[in-house]
């Protein structure tokens, strides 16, 4: 197993202290850098299992309509695996392209790897706070007013129940993957506005992290 240059932190750093709690997310996908195998196996295993469950509460014999069909219940298990698998995707390529951008900035080595940190991990609250308030408002929105976004829900049915539990994990990541795409964005303009020291004789240094930006573009879309 190779070790995910996100979690190497050089030894020469002694001062270096962690600027903020990493988020679950960061706590996640480092528990499963641990595992045999490639992050993206166990990101699609858990989606699956999440669609599965989700189809299996589904009443056959009833008339779906709305987003209560199997074909978005797997489309949904498809964004959970994509999010989860992309951010860590996008956080390890920014590992990389920063180490690869290291003797362009003006940084000692400590100050390097707190920027690195704060460059590929979230803050522990705000990304806790920014998940939890959108699934708040979009559930708020699906049980107190159906009419406006055209989504009724019927409480007592297990299938639509379910459903809702898929939609908070969706919501959830999608809110999360927003979050996480600001965050690494404004980190790359911090860089490049207050740390660049521009070298003309190797300028392909330079855009090192604006390949991240495009990847993260590309994603997004």
């Amino acid at each position: 197993m190779t070790e995910d240059p996100k979690y190497v932190i050089n030894a020469q750093a002694d001062d270096f202290r962690i600027p903020y709690q990493p988020s679950w997310f960061d706590r996640l996908s480092a528990r499963i850098d641990r595992l045999p195998g490639t992050y993206w196996l166990y990101y699609i295993g858990f989606s699956l299992v999440i669609t599965i469950l989700s189809i299996s509460f589904s009443d056959p014999g009833a008339q779906v309509e709305g987003p209560f069909t199997p074909s978005i219940r797997i489309y949904a298990g498809y964004l959970i695996a994509f999010i989860l698998g992309f951010a860590h995707f996008l956080d390890s390529q920014a590992a990389r392209a920063f180490d690869i951008l290291r003797p362009s900035l003006d940084l000692d080595q400590t100050a390097f790897e707190q920027a690195r940190y704060r460059l590929t991990t979230l803050p522990a609250r705000p990304a806790f706070w920014v998940s939890a308030i959108t699934v708040t408002l979009a559930y708020c929105m699906i049980l107190f007013f159906p009419d406006v976004i055209g989504v009724s829900v019927d409480l007592r049915v297990l299938s639509q129940l379910s459903f809702l539990a898929e939609g908070f994990l969706v919501w959830w990541l999608l809110s999360f993957a927003a979050y996480h795409t600001l965050h690494q964005l404004l980190q790359v303009r911090t860089v490049y506005a207050n740390h660049l020291q521009v070298n003309l004789y190797n300028p392909r240094l330079l855009y090192s992290l604006s390949n991240l930006t495009v990847i993260s573009s590309i994603g997004v879309i």
